[in-house]
């Protein structure tokens, strides 16, 4: 945002705008958190503030035009991020409309062994406060799901380490934390789990096959390259 990029003010604003607009989930499931609305009301300013930069530059640097080995592979890696970010909002979608309909998936209620009936007639409020939490957190990964794919599109050029620590720092939270707690209560259902364990072989993937290419020495400083007719050199 400081160096006026375009691209990222843009993945920027399309994951603030999906993060804030999933809180309107609450109408499907019947239960206003005032805790959430209160960060939410918090935090919004703060975004649009920063939605109020100018930002037109389209890279930082210009591309590398030499499709070299780096290159080529590089190409494999952007692949891998690009459909991790798809696989990511499908997924979160789908947790939200789970979150906001049945809340619960059967392997859920095969590990609870019980029923949503059953639940309910405990308390009128636990399905509530269940599928606030589960849509909650369809409508995060929806939102973080679009910053990552909006990145790989546009976002990759040579020699941008931040970019591979942003997405290496970003992503490890998100896959300890989830693959963990599984572990750590003994809800380790296969299948429930394979959508997981399918994004970390494409998140390892992508980050084995760009990091040549994004953490390498930078194809501006360590090569001359043409403009028009002169040669410029850094």
């Amino acid at each position: 945002m400081r160096h006026g990029l375009h691209w990222f003010k843009t993945a920027l604003l399309v994951s603030g705008l999906a993060g804030f607009g999933s809180f309107f989930l609450f109408l499907g499931y019947g239960y206003f958190d005032p805790l959430h609305a209160l960060v939410a009301i918090i935090l919004l300013p703060m975004f649009l503030i920063s939605m109020r930069a100018k930002a037109d530059q389209p890279s930082l640097k210009p591309p590398n035009v030499t499709n070299n080995r780096e290159w080529r592979i590089a190409q494999w890696g952007q692949l891998m991020f690009v459909i991790l970010g798809f696989a990511l909002a499908v997924g979160g979608a789908t947790i939200s409309i789970i979150g906001i309909t049945h809340v619960f998936v059967p392997t859920d209620l095969g590990f609870l062994n019980t029923t949503p009936q059953h639940l309910a007639a405990h308390n009128d409020h636990f399905m509530p406060l269940i599928a606030h939490d589960r849509a909650g957190f369809g409508g995060a990964l929806f939102s973080n799901a679009l910053a990552i794919l909006t990145t790989a599109l546009w976002g990759i050029n040579q020699g941008q380490r931040w970019l591979w620590w942003t997405f290496l720092l970003g992503g490890l939270p998100g896959f300890v934390a989830g693959l963990g707690v599984h572990a750590v209560i003994g809800y380790t259902d296969f299948w429930h789990l394979l959508p997981a364990y399918f994004a970390v072989v494409i998140f390892v993937l992508g980050l084995i096959f760009l990091y040549p290419y994004l953490m390498g020495s930078e194809y501006l400083e360590n090569r001359n390259f043409q403009t028009g007719n002169h040669k410029v050199s850094r």
